[in-house]
């Protein structure tokens, strides 16, 4: 039994985070419950920025994408476990 089996297997388990016009903020706060990696806001002025959809908890490269492509904001890894989240406007 392989590792990507296994994990196929378990993604049952794995919550969706659904937003509907839920804060940046808050979505950060649910993202960070669920990762190793922890999602920091670098730029105040983002917290109250309104997202929608549907992602996995342990899916933090899909908001990043989502962040990146829709609101021009851009992560910074800092050191492993730190993502720092601003803007490039």
């Amino acid at each position: 039994i392989t590792d990507e089996f296994m994990a196929d297997r378990l993604s049952w388990r794995i919550p969706r985070l659904e937003f509907s016009g839920t804060p940046l903020v808050d979505v950060v706060l649910m993202f960070n419950r669920h990762n190793r990696q922890q999602l920091i806001l670098g730029d105040a002025a983002l917290a109250d920025l309104k997202l929608s959809g549907l992602l996995r908890a342990n899916n933090i490269q899909a908001l990043l994408s989502l962040l990146s492509n829709q609101f021009q904001i851009q992560a910074d890894f800092e050191g492993p476990d730190q993502i720092v989240l601003r803007s490039r406007m």
